[in-house]
């Protein structure tokens, strides 16, 4: 937006006018000023969403360490490839996802005569009489 605001004082635009150019550069360098504020406020918490992010990939790939060490040291103490899914079971697979029941369709409800006011149909019928004559 600086840039933006750069170009218009530089006047590349030769058919623009200079009131119309100085208001143009005010109101951007406000709305930048303002966003500038809003990004420089929500840096601390992405910068913690990232290192947050980082933790959790380190965990995981030190528990897969782990895990495959404990099995390695069951195999050694001779337990079998069954004794050891006892204790530690396939991770096996994410369970299905339910399909939305699709929403029922109501019927649309028709008019009848007690919705429609008496002065609607008082209108009516007068605009009937008067096209007959």
């Amino acid at each position: 937006m600086d840039l933006l605001v750069q170009l218009i004082a530089a006047k590349v635009r030769p058919k623009l006018s200079d009131a119309v150019a100085q208001a143009s550069m005010a109101t951007i360098a406000a709305e930048s000023a303002t966003l500038r504020a809003a990004v420089d406020a929500a840096r601390p918490a992405r910068a913690k969403l990232q290192l947050l992010d980082k933790v959790l990939s380190a965990v995981a790939r030190s528990a897969g360490i782990e895990l495959a060490t404990f099995k390695r040291m069951l195999k050694a103490n001779g337990f079998s490839e069954a004794d050891t899914h006892t204790i530690i079971p396939d991770r096996g697979q994410a369970p299905a996802k339910k399909e939305a029941a699709p929403a029922k369709k109501e019927a649309p409800v028709e008019p009848t005569a007690a919705v429609v006011p008496a002065e609607a149909k008082a209108g009516e019928e007068a605009g009937k009489g008067a096209g007959k004559s």
